[in-house]
């Protein structure tokens, strides 16, 4: 093999190097990251006037939806504290926090009765 085609094929490797590294990052880090900032700034906004003793967001959107789910305990001035499962954004293409549904998708509706 010439030096020629060991340079070739050494760029070829590092060039899958830099592509798997980059989208390791954008599916597990920048994916958690960007779900835990828009958690906090989701319970700014809802819950100006709670304390906000606990909250995590998994790593990695399991249903392909954009969305990564969360939880969080927020308590009021009283002491009361409460648990949210919310789903927030996790892409560049998507913003926010939405209530995790009770059923998924592709659940069949309940029947018609009269």
């Amino acid at each position: 093999m010439s030096t020629k085609q060991e340079l070739i094929l050494g760029g070829v490797a590092v060039a899958v190097m830099v592509v798997v590294s980059a989208w390791w990052y954008m599916e597990f880090e920048y994916a958690h990251a960007k779900a835990e900032s828009e958690l906090t700034e989701y319970l700014a906004d809802m819950y100006p006037d709670h304390a906000i003793p606990g909250k995590q967001c998994t790593r990695r959107d399991t249903d392909g939806d954009g969305y990564i789910s969360c939880d969080a305990r927020v308590q009021n001035a009283n002491g009361a504290e409460e648990k949210l499962t919310v789903e927030c954004a996790s892409t560049f293409f998507n913003s926010g926090c939405k209530t995790k549904s009770m059923f998924p998708v592709g659940a069949p509706a309940a029947p018609f009765t009269r």
